[in-house]
């Protein structure tokens, strides 16, 4: 196991969305005896199937890691997907109406200080450090081959009608390869790294996401954050999150430093050993005053007088939503542990740990549609009840502004919350509004050259501050949003040529600004003033 002591914290999150009615992603955290791992799955194949895909995934993954020690990282994880995929096809092949259900899989095993990372399908990792966000995986995807063949551009793929359907998931008969990282990473003090689902990159850009993650807020504050910009960008589908933050780091992994591990396990086994000596003398002793009393079973009451003698439901500890163990279900998984009990006092560790295996695949194997589908119709029916009330809320505090006729979907250059309206998703109800005109500028300011205008903080202020009758939620847009922003300009009206804040920094000292002149983007100082443009999400 790895003994290393942790420098780092783990928050989580996870939301069915605002459009989808079941959660079909799943996550998943536990120190393993190769080290920690954290695992985002995102599920595929409808009628349940999904959610019981990206369940099986997660607890494939962490039981093969579990399992026994590799030497080499990479190769437990790489064992530990194909073990996923295995699982998935075999539950398939049992249950005939679920043929066909998959999962993506995006996987960190965090060991000797550095983080060792694989994925299967497009859920993804990036790390943030001083220098920004970095997406660490490529998406197994029809529009990352595009892009890749070099047939067309970031840009066009963020708007690809294909951009959602992928080339290789778990469950598959003929999976392809995982994709293991080429090097592992060696995580600084600060850096946080990110294991996602598309509905979160689906529906907010890197910027918004390295915005988020380099602010002052906690670690599972952010985590709940991303999730709900993801909610108000639309929220079309699950979105799942774990992030890693890293608050120091212990010794630098080296040769030396895996001599000393190698060291603590050789000196493990002699004091397994030595107890195991002792307790073989214990059994001797004990033998012939119990052989005529019961036998075996007797010494096994004696040396475990506080335990019954049934052996306890197995469990895969460390799942974020996996249900409590029934008391009842002490079936042949159950005897079956017995057994390798025994034969565990008897000296066959080998046979003892291959029947604990064997019980553990039993007792997944045996539980059955109707006890999964009733666990998450539960789960589904208070997510939906939740959801449903927090949309009463926002409508009554909202208070939109009617829209004529009987039309529904909103439209670019509607007036619509107290401005008008330059972006609208796929849904046509969900976009984002600007307000009519500029902020007006610090009308203290004595030089004319600054009237009109705000270095970049008093624009956020200014922002967060500005409010239209009942409508206060305000903020200054993103990069992407200036840039959808300065697109329809046209249709908002009240713009000049000159430049325009965003609330992306790109270091310390200076933020991404557009040009709505010439359109162009840039980076201007903090320090130097340009023109804001409020928005607000609906």
């Amino acid at each position: 196991m790895n003994t290393s002591v942790k420098h780092y914290e783990i928050a989580n999150a996870t939301d069915v969305g605002k459009v989808r009615r079941v959660n079909e992603d799943y996550y998943g955290t536990r120190e393993t005896l190769n080290g920690e791992v954290v695992v985002v799955c995102d599920g595929m194949g409808g009628h349940a199937g999904g959610e019981i895909a990206s369940r099986l995934a997660v607890e494939s993954i962490i039981a093969s890691l579990n399992g026994k020690f590799s030497a080499n990282p990479l190769n437990a994880l790489n064992e530990a997907l194909l073990s996923a995929n295995k699982a998935i096809l075999d539950y398939a092949h049992q249950h005939p109406g679920f043929k066909g259900m998959g999962s993506t899989c995006v996987v960190l095993l965090l060991r000797d200080n550095c983080g060792y990372y694989a994925h299967v399908g497009d859920s993804r990792i990036y790390i943030y450090t001083k220098n920004g966000l970095h997406q660490l995986t490529k998406d197994h995807s029809f529009v990352q081959s595009l892009l890749d063949a070099g047939a067309i551009s970031q840009q066009d793929a963020e708007n690809h009608p294909r951009k959602n359907e992928i080339t290789n998931a778990l469950g598959l008969e003929r999976m392809q390869p995982p994709s293991l990282c080429q090097k592992p990473c060696n995580p600084r003090k600060g850096d946080i790294m990110l294991l996602c689902t598309d509905g979160l990159t689906g529906m907010v850009s890197d910027d918004q996401i390295q915005e988020l993650l380099g602010s002052e807020m906690a670690l599972y504050d952010k985590a709940k954050e991303l999730v709900a910009l993801a909610n108000r960008a639309g929220g079309i589908d699950n979105v799942t999150l774990q992030l890693v933050q890293f608050s120091g780091s212990g010794p630098a992994s080296s040769r030396a430093g895996e001599t000393v591990k190698v060291n603590k396990r050789v000196l493990q086994a002699a004091g397994v050993a030595l107890l195991l000596l002792c307790l073989l003398g214990t059994i001797a002793i004990m033998a012939s005053g119990a052989a005529s009393r019961g036998g075996i079973g007797t010494i096994i009451a004696a040396l475990f007088p506080n335990e019954q003698v049934a052996a306890p439901p197995i469990t895969v500890p460390g799942i974020n939503t996996a249900p409590p163990p029934s008391s009842q279900n002490n079936g042949s998984a159950s005897d079956s542990l017995l057994q390798a009990r025994i034969k565990t006092v008897e000296g066959e560790p080998d046979a003892a740990r291959a029947e604990v295996q064997r019980a553990q695949q039993q007792e997944l194997a045996a539980k059955t549609v109707a006890e999964l589908s009733k666990e998450k119709s539960v789960k589904d029916a208070a997510l939906l009840k939740e959801r449903q009330e927090l949309d009463a809320r926002q409508t009554a505090e909202a208070k939109p502004a009617p829209v004529s006729g009987e039309e529904t979907v909103m439209k670019i250059g509607q007036e619509h919350g107290g401005g008008i309206i330059f972006y609208v998703d796929a849904t046509g109800k969900h976009g984002l509004i600007a307000s009519k005109s500029d902020l007006p500028g610090n009308s203290a300011a004595t030089d004319e050259k600054l009237k009109g205008l705000y270095f970049w903080s008093d624009a956020k202020i200014a922002c967060s501050a500005f409010a239209i009758g009942d409508y206060s939620n305000w903020r200054m847009p993103n990069r992407d949003e200036l840039k959808k922003l300065q697109l329809a300009k046209s249709m908002v009206g009240g713009f000049t040529r000159s430049g325009y804040w965003s609330s992306s920094a790109k270091d310390g000292g200076s933020a991404w600004i557009r040009d709505f002149g010439s359109g162009k983007e840039g980076n201007g100082k903090k320090s130097t003033a340009y023109r804001v443009r409020p928005i607000l999400s609906f």
